[in-house]
């Protein structure tokens, strides 16, 4: 058996390829970049393989229960592995996977649990500064949304117990101050080697459903502002101006942040 092949296995091992349970499955609509009225808005996709989304509990609705890690598969719609947990009460769910978390551990989530493990989702207050979390609240209730993709954690910086906060360092190096009831998964994501896959061949791509990009002004004028003979400032396909000004729509978040993204670029 060759060196390589040993490699493989290892791999196989690590990230088992295993059938996904069908309760916790859903059809993906594919529409190729188009929007509701058949309209290509987004440029460069379609084709692909068939995928189905494994649906990802983000909520964690059942409280106070202990659950065991069955196994941790392959999610063809995301970046880090999940895993499949069964709850105290026997029922299945599949959840983001936290690393140094394998098959056989036990997690917790709610409030009553003392002692800290990895992949246990419970409230920022009751995890000690200079902690790693990952899978972040943004207001209580309302679901995991920040820190989500493969090999991200956030850092627990700084709590404030006269004013309730907590102030969090984002994978981005923006700091943001939450409330001390927002919940978080201990650790960080799983597949944090993932940025070092390499990509053999375009067909990869492919069957991602991204499709060959064509510069603007190798097309024809019908095709895009910047085809055809003579110069143009660099515009979208719609004739919008894409450069020296702000594209992106001003969010309405739900915490303080006290060190921006924007001001750490300027910076440096």
């Amino acid at each position: 058996m060759s060196l390589f092949s040993s490699q493989k296995q290892r791999l196989k091992i690590r990230v088992p390829v295993v059938k996904p349970i069908r309760g916790l499955l859903k059809n993906i609509l594919y529409n190729t970049g188009r929007n509701n009225k058949g309209k290509l808005n987004m440029f460069h996709r379609g084709g692909g393989l068939k995928r189905r989304y494994r649906i990802i509990d983000f909520r964690f609705i059942l409280w106070n229960l202990a659950s065991l890690v069955l196994y941790n598969e392959y999610d063809p719609n995301r970046t880090s592995l999940i895993s499949l947990i069964c709850y105290y009460n026997g029922i299945l769910s599949y959840i983001l996977s936290t690393e140094g978390v394998t098959a056989g551990d036990i997690i917790h989530f709610g409030y009553k649990k003392t002692d800290i493990t990895f992949g246990s989702f419970l409230p920022l207050m009751k995890i000690s500064e200079g902690s790693q979390i990952h899978s972040i609240e943004i207001k209580p209730g309302v679901g995991t949304k920040l820190v989500r993709s493969a090999g991200t954690f956030a850092i627990l910086v700084k709590k404030f117990f006269l004013d309730k906060k907590i102030l969090i360092r984002l994978p981005s190096k923006e700091e943001v101050l939450m409330d001390f009831q927002t919940m978080g998964i201990f650790g960080r994501v799983s597949r944090s080697y993932w940025f070092l896959e390499k990509k053999y061949k375009a067909g990869f791509f492919r069957k991602k459903g991204f499709r060959p990009i064509v510069r603007g002004v190798a097309k024809n004028p019908i095709d895009h502002p910047h085809g055809g003979g003579g110069g143009r400032c660099l515009v979208t396909p719609w004739s919008k101006v894409a450069k020296n000004f702000f594209t992106k729509k001003k969010a309405t978040i739900n915490y303080i942040v006290v060190k921006s993204r924007r001001h750490l670029k300027k910076r440096n």
